[in-house]
């Protein structure tokens, strides 16, 4: 016997909701979709899609989310944008008077 371990596959097992992840730093993708496209479209994306936490959820700042759920997001928004640059756009939103609230 060689001694070596089984290869063993690792799967993702994390709920959507895994404390991976705050909402606080992810809301702004959210807030630049619908800004740019508006609420209607980023409502229609996320029943089309499915995704298992609401957006009431995902405005929360208290909550969490996978880091797999998040990376669904951010590649469901892309698509839907059609900008390969969105996330890059998202980022730069970050700073703008919408996101920062009443810090601005």
């Amino acid at each position: 016997m060689s001694g070596r371990l089984p290869a063993v596959k690792v799967q993702d097992v994390s709920p959507d909701n895994a404390p991976e992840v705050s909402v606080r730093a992810t809301s702004t993708l959210l807030l630049y979709f619908e800004h740019r496209y508006g609420a209607e479209r980023l409502a229609k994306l996320w029943r089309d899609h499915g995704f298992s936490l609401g957006l009431d959820y995902m405005r929360t700042p208290t909550n969490y989310v996978s880091l797999r759920f998040l990376e669904r997001v951010a590649a469901a928004l892309r698509e839907a944008s059609g900008d390969s640059k969105f996330m890059r756009e998202a980022g730069l939103f970050t700073a703008s008077p919408q996101a920062l609230g009443f810090v601005f």
